[in-house]
């Protein structure tokens, strides 16, 4: 699994979604980004230029805040890497590499969540992974995600 280091990861959920995969090679699970396009504007942040990237929308990719791989993906991204020009937009260059190389996807969209701190009772529970763009609000779901099992684990 990568994730970003802002991101807060459900073991158990996470357990519980690989155990439903039965693909094992070329394999990638995570939430998927569509017909995203290079931003063109130099005064942003994520500015990609034509000579970086020449189409004007990206391959499908998975986002960058987490994602699982099967274990032969890293050398064959590396080897199919060293062919390419380096793409500064991590997800994006593994959605490129893995587009040359015929990398299985499996698209899931709630279980990983890009939160400003406001969440309900079933992303809690549903929740692998969880962007959590600040220290405190790391804090505020990891002892709500808490509370949620010990209640769970009464009524059961």
């Amino acid at each position: 699994m990568k994730v970003d280091d802002d991101v807060y990861v459900d073991l158990t959920n996470a357990v519980a979604l690989l155990e439903g995969v039965t693909t094992t090679v070329k394999t990638m699970i995570g939430r998927p980004i569509r017909n995203s396009k290079p931003v063109r504007d130099t005064n942003r942040k994520w500015f990609v230029s034509k000579e970086q990237y020449i189409a004007t929308v990206y391959p499908d990719y998975i986002c960058g805040l987490g994602y699982f791989m099967s274990g032969d993906l890293p050398r064959l991204f590396y080897e199919e890497s060293r062919s390419l020009p380096y793409l500064f937009l991590e997800d994006v260059f593994i959605g490129i590499l893995a587009k040359r190389i015929g990398v299985i996807k499996h698209y899931i969209h709630g279980e990983f969540i890009f939160s400003n701190g406001t969440y309900d009772r079933s992303e809690i529970s549903q929740a692998v992974a969880v962007h959590l763009s600040k220290p405190h609000l790391v804090t505020s779901f990891y002892k709500r995600k808490s509370a949620f099992y010990k209640a769970q684990n009464q009524e059961g």
